[in-house]
């Protein structure tokens, strides 16, 4: 466990710290509240309630010599919700609504031809797992992906980026907190689980800016295992040969430099999970900054 950790570590470092052109940036990040509340003589009685998402995108990029372009991405999302008791007016405690983390380092490799070759490194945890209210954990639990392959890019404009990479991939979840089925009395046990597996990875992304109007961005990933830990340990199913399916959209729409309309949609399909899709999605309005350096 902690040998993957320190890999994903050195392959971010090792690139930060490669001595050649200066970075190119970019940072856009936003932070949507609604509120909503009534007095305690409102004849329908209603309940107010206190919702706030904040996002973040940070995207770091320089070439460490002729032919390797080396990109490193950083989202952030966390939000929560409070809301108000029908008949007290008193305000519950903060719950979360949204938390994900997401690292993505891709080393990519100009070589001139039809496709490029390509390694990656990506992280994906949240801030705080509160499956048990008792005891709550942070960066819990982690996925580490490290993956090589071939890239190809289908659109590349001043304003629109579109690529696809595909090849192989070697995955680890690591979760600390884990639960099995409740016991004969109704008891959980919660242990460590660490699920490792191989197979075939193919992410596609797709970006457009026009600035200080519209931005979207998008990225389907699909992963299907063709070797897996969980082949051992579950040999009555076989759910975990389904492939994984994951596809992000968030389009922020500048209504002035710094008031945006934001809309982030996520789905997930995890046969291991659920045997339907996941989905979550966030529409606000709110506070945005939009920062690009210079070429």
């Amino acid at each position: 466990m902690l040998f993957y950790r320190l890999v994903f570590l050195t392959f971010i470092l090792v690139q930060l710290c490669y001595p050649s052109e200066r970075w190119q940036y970019s940072l856009d990040a936003d932070l949507t509240v609604a509120l909503n509340t009534f007095s305690s003589n409102w004849k329908s009685k209603d309940a107010g309630s206190l919702a706030w998402v904040s996002k973040m995108t940070v995207m770091v990029k320089k070439r460490l010599y002729e032919k390797a372009l080396s990109e490193t991405t950083i989202k952030l999302i966390f939000g929560q919700t409070k809301l108000q008791d029908k008949s007290t007016k008193r305000w519950s405690s903060p719950e979360k609504s949204s938390d994900d983390i997401q690292v993505q380092s891709v080393l990519r490799f100009d070589i001139g031809k039809f496709i490029d070759p390509f390694l990656s490194a990506h992280l994906r945890s949240q801030f705080v797992d509160n499956r048990r209210d008792t005891d709550k954990r942070y960066l819990n639990p982690v996925e580490f992906t490290e993956s090589l392959g071939f890239a190809r890019d289908l659109i590349k404009t001043k304003s629109i980026t579109w690529n696809t990479r595909f090849g192989c991939a070697l995955r680890q979840r690591i979760d600390s907190d884990h639960p099995l089925p409740k016991d004969t009395v109704g008891h959980t046990l919660y242990v460590l689980d660490i699920v490792k597996d191989g197979g075939g990875e193919i992410v596609s992304e797709f970006k457009f800016l026009k600035p200080q109007t519209l931005m979207v961005n998008s990225k389907l990933k699909i992963f299907s295992a063709f070797i897996s830990s969980e082949a051992t340990k579950k040999a009555e199913t076989d759910f975990w040969r389904y492939p994984d399916v994951s596809l992000e959209t968030s389009v922020s729409f500048f209504l002035t430099r710094n008031l945006i309309l934001s809309y982030y949609y996520n789905i997930i399909y995890d046969r291991e999970f659920d045997k339907m899709p996941r989905s979550k999605q966030t529409l606000g309005a709110g506070l945005g900054i939009d920062l690009t350096s210079g070429k």
